[in-house]
């Protein structure tokens, strides 16, 4: 995910982009980011240009130009009709003119920012996200976790918890097996009684042994309940090409 912050006072960006970073990095530890900072339209126009953006903070006024952040932002709206553009600015008066050119502003925030605020829309805006790019919002405790579907290979229960095993990861989370399977796509299967598997992960499932052998060398049994349901769903979602089945 990346994250623009546009202004000319290098002290405001500071303070911006550490209550972005303080606000991902706790309620978000998962999450992949990057927070780029510009001074100029010149240098955030050629990042808009060669990278995708999925927020971006922008000064409506510098001492350069009272209409610079307007002009980056229908710039930005150009080459990119899903970003979430959110105008900073000390000058209500500026607000208005802000809807001119077809730029469609997520939402505004008044200097001097409010901490909470921030967090706030940040929430708001990941929300929403999660939602348009397949991500799945888990939980610990107060800790929230945001994952793209296509990186969770399985999920199995330990103890009174589950655990989502990425490629790279293995965390812990406080949603039930039952929870799970209402917001997981139909990709993911139930093979036993505390396990589900992501069927894109699957490798080799011998159903006369009710073994499943995932492309990460984790092998599962399978429920004898669970082995048609799985066949009907490989076979509707036409995943079998990629699966090596025994029977």
């Amino acid at each position: 995910m990346n994250l623009c912050i546009f202004d000319d006072e290098i002290l405001f960006q500071n303070v911006l982009n550490d209550m972005v970073e303080d606000c991902l990095d706790i309620n978000y530890p998962e999450l992949r980011y990057n927070v780029h900072c510009f001074a100029t339209t010149s240098e955030m126009l050629d990042f808009i240009s060669k990278n995708s953006v999925d927020i971006a903070f922008l000064d409506i006024t510098t001492k350069i130009d009272e209409n610079d952040g307007l002009f980056a932002a229908r710039r930005l709206r150009a080459l990119d009709e899903k970003a979430h553009i959110i105008f900073v600015t000390s000058r209500k008066d500026k607000i208005a003119q802000s809807f001119d050119g077809l730029v469609r502003p997520t939402e505004f925030l008044i200097k001097p920012l409010v901490h909470s605020r921030v967090h706030e829309l940040l929430h708001n805006i990941l929300r929403q996200l999660q939602k348009s790019v397949g991500c799945l919002s888990l939980k610990f405790g107060r800790t929230e976790y945001l994952l793209r579907t296509d990186e969770i290979i399985c999920v199995q229960k330990s103890a009174h918890k589950m655990v989502v095993l990425t490629e790279d990861k293995s965390i812990e989370v406080t949603n039930t097996i039952r929870g799970l399977l209402d917001i997981l796509p139909e990709h993911f299967v139930q093979i036993d009684k505390g396990v589900i598997v992501n069927l894109n992960f699957a490798d080799k499932i011998d159903y006369a042994e009710r073994s499943i052998a995932l492309k990460n060398g984790i092998s599962y049994t399978i429920s004898r309940n669970a082995r048609p349901h799985i066949k009907n769903r490989i076979s509707r979602l036409s995943l079998g090409g990629g699966i090596s089945a025994a029977y």
